[in-house]
C-alpha cells in the first residue's frame, strides 16, 4: 500500500469532507464482514467476492455514499487530486474486479438504492439496486423487467448487471439486458457526469465491459406490463434496501458463440463436463439463447454485432475445488475457447 499517498495533504482534505473509513483486514472489522456478506461470504480477515478464490489483505479506505450527488462530489474531488477509485456493488463477481486499487478508495454503491416508476414504459433506478429486488417491486404494480438473471436469488446490482452484459431465461425472446436500457447516467474521469444512450458509442463500451472506465450512477430501463393495476398513480418512488441472501457456493464457466454454432459448442462443453467431474460436484450443463433485436451487441460481450448468440457453460459446487484444480480447469476452458472461431468467454464467469 502506498502509505505516502494516503498521508499527503490532498488525501487529508478528502478525509475531512467525506465519511471515509479505514479498513484493515488483518485487524478484522464489522465493515469488512458486511462487505463480504453482500457476496454471501462469511469472512472478516480479508476482502473477497462471490467466488472466494481471490483475497485482498492490505488496508484500504472505504466510502459508502448515501446519494448519487454525494458520490459524484467524491469522484470529482478524487479526480482533481489524482486519487484512484474503484467500485463495488454486491461483489457478485468471481475475479476480484470489485477489490480496491492500491493507494485509492473503494466505493460501495449499495446505498444508492432509489427507484422511481415514472410511467407505464420505464423505470429509473440507481446503480446499487439489486436486479431481482427491482423486478419484485415492479411486479407489485403490475410490471416487470424484460430480462433478469437466472437463479431466483437477489445478488447482482443494476450497475453490475449492466457491466456484465446481463442475460437470462427470457433472452431467447427479449435479447440481452442492454436491449432494454434507455439511458445510463455515467461519470468519467476528466469529464464528469454525462447521459449515455444506445445511440452513443460509449454505451456499448459500458455494457458488457466487465469493469467500465468510469462509474454507472443510474439507469433508465424499459419495463413490460404484465397485469394492469387499477388506481395506480405515477410517479412511484421507493428505496429498496439491499437484501443479504445466502447463496450456495458455485462456480461456472460460460462460453458464448453464434447460435448457428451451438452444436459444436455443446460438444465441447460435454467434453469439459466429463473432464471436470473429478474436480467438483458437477451440475447439469446450461444454455441460454440470446436473440438479436437490432441493437448492436456490446463488444465486451461478443465480437459479432448482429447475430443470435448462445451462452452455454459448465458449473459445479466449489467447496472441494483446490487452487491447483481450478488452474487446470481454467487452462482447459481457455484452450477450448481458442480452438474455435467466434467463441468468447463470458467475463462475469471468469476466475
Amino acid at each position: 500500500m502506498n502509505q505516502l499517498h494516503y498521508n499527503d495533504l490532498n488525501f487529508k482534505n478528502i478525509l475531512q469532507d467525506f465519511d471515509l473509513q479505514y479498513v484493515d483486514p488483518c485487524a478484522g472489522s464489522d465493515q469488512l464482514e458486511s462487505l463480504n456478506l453482500t457476496a454471501s461470504a462469511y469472512e472478516n480477515q480479508w476482502l473477497t467476492d462471490y467466488g472466494r478464490f481471490h483475497r485482498f489483505v492490505s488496508p484500504f479506505w472505504f466510502f459508502q455514499p448515501e446519494t448519487v450527488e454525494e458520490l459524484v462530489q467524491c469522484l470529482d474531488r478524487c479526480d482533481e487530486n489524482s486519487i484512484p477509485v474503484s467500485c463495488r456493488g454486491a461483489g457478485h463477481s468471481m475475479n476480484g474486479s470489485s477489490f480496491p486499487t492500491p493507494g485509492g478508495i473503494l466505493i460501495s454503491t449499495i446505498k444508492l438504492n432509489q427507484v422511481q416508476l415514472s410511467d407505464s414504459e420505464y423505470v429509473t433506478t440507481e446503480s446499487g439496486v439489486q436486479v431481482l429486488e427491482l423486478d419484485h417491486w415492479l411486479r407489485q404494480s403490475g410490471y416487470q423487467l424484460p430480462v433478469v438473471h437466472d437463479g431466483g436469488l437477489s445478488g447482482p446490482t443494476v450497475g453490475g448487471f449492466i457491466s456484465a452484459g446481463g442475460f437470462g431465461c427470457s433472452s431467447d425472446q427479449r435479447g440481452g439486458f442492454w436491449n432494454h436500457i434507455r439511458e445510463i447516467k455515467f461519470w468519467q474521469k476528466g469529464l464528469g457526469v454525462s447521459t449515455v444512450s444506445p445511440d452513443d458509442e460509449l454505451f456499448y463500451k459500458i455494457c458488457g465491459s466487465g469493469k467500465p472506465n468510469g462509474f454507472i450512477l443510474s439507469a433508465k430501463l424499459d419495463i413490460d406490463c404484465i397485469k394492469p393495476v387499477s388506481n395506480l398513480s405515477f410517479p412511484l418512488t421507493k428505496r429498496l434496501s439491499f437484501q443479504y441472501v445466502e447463496h450456495p457456493r458455485l462456480i461456472w464457466f460460460t462460453l458464448i458463440s453464434p447460435l448457428k454454432q451451438q452444436l459444436m459448442l455443446r460438444r465441447s462443453l460435454t467434453s469439459l463436463h466429463i473432464d471436470f467431474s473429478d474436480y467438483w460436484q458437477a451440475l447439469d450443463p446450461y444454455q441460454y439463447v440470446i436473440k438479436y433485436l437490432g441493437k448492436t451487441t456490446p463488444s465486451g460481450f461478443h465480437d459479432l454485432k448482429s447475430d443470435d448468440l448462445v451462452a452455454a457453460g459448465v458449473w459445479g459446487k466449489a467447496d472441494s475445488v483446490s487452487d491447483q484444480n481450478l488452474s487446470s480447469m481454467i487452462q482447459k476452458i481457455n484452450s477450448t475457447a481458442s480452438l474455435h472461431k467466434n467463441i468468447s468467454r463470458y467475463w462475469q464467469s471468469e476466475l
